[in-house]
């Protein structure tokens, strides 16, 4: 890459830590259930991800699944009409048993996951974003896994199960990742 754009990178992936710290801590600061917090990181991790063109077409909506009982699912639910890239984005929380076929991003509470396959088997084939609030989820397929770190949100990303998954998950993300498989 050429070198005039290196210092643009540079101001890019800071001021994008500078936002993400700002959301992080003014959520912290007015003391915003946890919930709120990991909405808006799934919002952020959504707007940080590339689908290909043929799991999500041009002004196509990006439906975010969730389990029906989610804790996190209220605060989904305000970021509904936000719009992720020219994308409007759906909420949609499925029971148990109901199918994830459509989803683009799905989000595993730490509990759900004893009630579903493993992740790995369950979107494999497909373009989906998988977040989870389980710290080990990485390790189990699951692309971006949520963690509290010294009272601050962290998060590791499986960038292998994003590639196979034909994802493209920004450089800017990943520099803010504690850890990249």
């Amino acid at each position: 890459m050429p070198t005039i754009y290196k210092p643009v990178r540079e101001v890019l992936a800071v001021l994008v830590t500078a936002w993400l710290a700002c959301v992080a801590g003014t959520a912290h600061a007015q003391h915003a259930p946890e919930n709120q917090l990991k909405a808006a990181l799934i919002f952020n991790f959504a707007l940080f991800t590339e689908w290909p063109q043929a799991y999500l077409a041009d002004g196509e909506a990006l439906s975010v699944c969730v389990a029906k009982h989610s804790l996190v699912s209220e605060a989904l639910v305000d970021l509904e009409q936000k719009s992720v890239n020219g994308h409007p984005l759906r909420i949609k929380f499925l029971s148990d048993g109901e199918s994830w076929q459509n989803c683009r991003v799905a989000y595993l509470e730490n509990d759900a996951h004893s009630k579903l396959p493993p992740a790995g088997k369950k979107f494999e084939g497909q373009s989906v974003l998988t977040i989870s609030d389980r710290p080990t989820a990485v390790d189990e397929g699951i692309m971006i896994a949520i963690a509290v770190e010294n009272s601050r949100f962290v998060f590791d990303i499986n960038a292998t199960a994003a590639r196979q998954a034909k994802l493209n998950i920004s450089s800017k993300l990943l520099r803010l990742a504690r850890k990249v498989y």
